[in-house]
């Protein structure tokens, strides 16, 4: 049983239809270009997944119990798995892929997909300092802030968000075109308790998500995109901000979804899947409970 290890989670591609929105772009090959006259602000162009279903949260990456599943398993596409940016970027712009690039060499004799999480905060079980050394600099602010239960990259900083989206244009330019990298997705928009942060300003935070999701956009045009959005806090009407992301995200073709779904659990952006589920990819983690884990699949 894997289920006292990993938990399998929804990833929900709705394939209908686009609703026209000037020229629109649907690709079913990752070999397929977007033409000279995009422009993201004014059109949308969403690629659509030709790889939709189930995926692992692979904690550890592909390893050998992981294939035998994935071989046992047809359902399943792929996995999911999570690589942290204090890993990817070993000094300022200076990149270190290998271990996508491993992972992607084992799926591929199996014909199965990967999909990339970026994580920019670690938790209290696990707790490490999220972004590179050079960031943790009066430049940057100190580059990362500390909460109650989660240390997080200071996503509303400027100068922060610049080197992030640094770092979403460098994995495009090598991985846009692979045909085994499915996603691209960023972490969940929860920061924590800000209490703690003495420079957070909700209202930047949401024009550095919006700058991130432009990125996305155009670091990636023949690839999915996911930005998680749950939470925005501090910014008053919580549904108005997520609304203000998600709306700008949907023109620059990049999808949503978030962690944590669980039939128990209220979560403010839930609110945004039924308007955008025709119009851009959606991804859900489903929430595990009891023991084992368990998984519902809540969209078809």
């Amino acid at each position: 049983m894997l289920s006292y290890i990993y938990k399998i989670f929804v990833f929900l591609f709705i394939t209908s239809t686009l609703a026209a929105c000037g020229n629109t772009t649907s690709t079913e090959s990752k070999a397929a270009t977007v033409s000279n006259d995009f422009i993201i602000s004014s059109r949308t162009a969403t690629v659509m997944p030709t790889n939709a279903g189930h995926y692992i949260i692979a904690t550890h990456g592909v390893t050998d119990t992981i294939i035998a599943t994935l071989i046992d398993n047809p359902a399943i596409k792929g996995i999911s798995i999570v690589y942290n940016w204090v890993n990817l970027e070993t000094q300022k712009g200076v990149y270190d892929f290998s271990r996508i690039e491993n992972d992607l060499a084992l799926l591929r004799p199996l014909n199965k997909h990967l999909i990339v999480m970026i994580r920019d905060k670690s938790f209290k079980n696990n707790p490490f300092i999220p972004v590179p050394e050079y960031l943790r600099t009066a430049e940057y602010q100190g580059g990362y802030a500390t909460g109650d239960h989660e240390m997080i990259a200071k996503r509303w900083v400027h100068s922060v968000g610049v080197r992030f989206r640094a770092l979403i244009t460098a994995l495009g330019s090598q991985f846009d075109l692979d045909p085994n990298f499915e996603a691209i997705k960023t972490s969940e928009s929860a920061t924590g308790n800000i209490k703690y942060f003495a420079d957070y300003d909700a209202n930047q935070y949401v024009n550095e998500l919006n700058f991130t999701s432009y990125a996305l956009a155009t670091a990636f045009p023949n690839t999915v995109k996911i930005m998680y959005l749950n939470w925005i806090p501090g910014a008053g009407d919580i549904g108005s901000k997520l609304s203000e992301v998600a709306a700008y995200a949907k023109v620059n073709g990049v999808g949503i979804g978030g962690p944590d779904v669980h039939p128990d659990v209220q979560i403010p952006s839930y609110a945004l899947y039924p308007a955008l589920a025709n119009d851009v990819p959606l991804m859900t983690d489903i929430q595990w409970s009891g023991n084992p884990p368990i998984s519902v699949r809540i969209y078809k």
